[in-house]
């Protein structure tokens, strides 16, 4: 934690500095990511690198609706350390600290010996009080940037990399995953990681990545032993391929559930799909997984209001649809809409097609009966359509959650459970890659 500390401590120093001129400049030039391929280009030593490699993590509000809050009040379990464009403030443990009309502040927990720790809170974490999570109540380890803009303040956790990876693996992964799938993600969430670290992402607010659902899922859920766990023992470790004749991080993606789909499966009529998808593989890992299959309703009004450049009206109801194209695994790429007046609404992207078919509540039935609501989108894009809707109403029977690229969550899992290590996981959802240990 002093560590921690010292990196907060170089952040104070010039952190109004670097506010005016990555918000006014557009500058997404990473200088950290600049140090890290320059040491690599040096030959030293890659895993302390890594490990020493501080991460930027933009902090969304309430239930991840937006960026902005509302003047949020930071606390700590320790005595902690308050810097402003006029000065540095020194604040005891459990007050309450808010922007208030400052333009910015750096809020840091001060190091062991420096003050008296609280006992609830050990190692001295930062709160911000009342931020709506899975968990009770958010800490975060290393810093907490706060910058007020026109539309709300923002809020920058920055700490380091290994600091970040439990607390994703928590939100993630079930903590109560085998050991070996626990390690398998924590391995790609580090690749995952360190790709962000400036890209540019979200340069427009000095972040390499935020903590919702559109990169990785950050501290929704506590770290728990395991996290920890799976983290240190993989510690430094990442996936690279070979680009050009040169190792560079992997691309590195995953999700949530399989329906069963293989690199060995290539779909090329509808009616190879449809057999695949109203079926149950046995030897597919997945298969007895709750989302591998599951059936869903959308109504022709819940679909017209999801559609976009399309007038209401009753000549303008959706009669018909079809997926017109799909990816050689099966996943839909394209979708047709008919209306009454003959005109066709084309969707394309997996992504667009899961939203604009979200289903209607009470209609998402999971293969062993259970049922699910507040989705916000269709699970999987793997799926099969009626062309025509019954009574206003589109059945969709289709399996999987998830976009459907790279690891699948609960297919390391069951490999974990029939004795496969993270690294035979890694080697079969990312053929071709290897994990750096430098």
């Amino acid at each position: 934690m002093k560590w921690n500390f010292w990196v907060c401590g170089a952040t104070l120093l010039a952190a109004a500095v670097m506010i005016v001129y990555y918000a006014g400049s557009g500058e997404t030039k990473n200088h950290r990511e600049q140090e890290y391929t320059e040491k690599r280009g040096d030959g030293q030593d890659l895993e302390n690198t890594r490990e020493e490699l501080p991460i930027r993590v933009l902090i969304k509000n309430d239930n991840f609706e937006s960026v902005y809050h509302d003047n949020p009040a930071v606390t700590c379990g320790r005595d902690f350390q308050v810097q402003e464009e006029n000065g540095i403030y020194r604040m005891a443990a459990g007050e309450e600290y808010r922007l208030g009309e400052a333009a910015w502040a750096v809020v840091s927990p001060l190091p062991e010996g420096e003050c008296q720790t609280s006992p609830e809170t050990e190692d001295g974490r930062l709160f911000i009080l009342g931020l709506a999570r899975s968990q009770e109540q958010p800490r975060y380890s290393g810093c907490l940037e706060l910058r007020r803009t026109a539309d709300g303040v923002v809020v920058i956790n920055q700490l380091p990399l290994e600091d970040y990876l439990p607390s994703v693996l928590s939100s993630e992964m079930s903590a109560r995953f085998p050991m070996e799938a626990l390690k398998a993600q924590a391995v790609c969430a580090r690749t995952y990681a360190l790709k962000k670290i400036g890209a540019g992402a979200v340069s427009g607010f000095d972040a390499d990545l935020d903590d919702s659902v559109s990169f990785q899922v950050y501290n929704n859920m506590e770290k728990t032993p395991e996290t920890i766990q799976a983290v240190e023992e993989t510690r430094g470790q990442i996936l690279t391929e070979k680009q050009g004749g040169e190792s560079v991080l992997a691309e590195v993606y995953y999700y949530s559930t399989s329906c069963g789909v293989t690199a060995a499966d290539h779909f090329s009529t509808e009616e190879e799909f449809e057999k695949f998808i109203t079926s149950v593989r046995s030897t597919d890992m997945e298969a007895e997984e709750a989302w591998y299959r599951w059936r869903a309703e959308v109504s022709a009004e819940g679909l017209l209001k999801n559609l976009e450049d399309v007038p209401a009206g009753s000549q303008n109801f959706p009669l018909e649809m079809e997926v017109s194209e799909r990816r050689e695994n099966g996943q839909a790429n394209r979708l047709q809409v008919v209306f009454g007046d003959g005109t066709v609404k084309t969707v394309e992207g997996e992504y667009t097609i899961r939203k604009v078919l979200t289903p209607e509540e009470g209609t998402l039935i999971l293969q062993d009966g259970s049922t699910c609501s507040g989705l916000g989108m269709l699970p999987s894009a793997w799926f099969v359509a009626d062309t025509q809707p019954e009574e206003g109403r589109f059945l969709l029977i289709g399996g999987g959650y998830g976009h459907g690229n790279g690891l699948s969550q609960n297919g390391a899992r069951r490999m974990a459970e029939q004795g496969k290590d993270y690294y035979e996981i890694l080697e079969f959802y990312y053929p071709g890659t290897k994990i750096d240990e430098e």
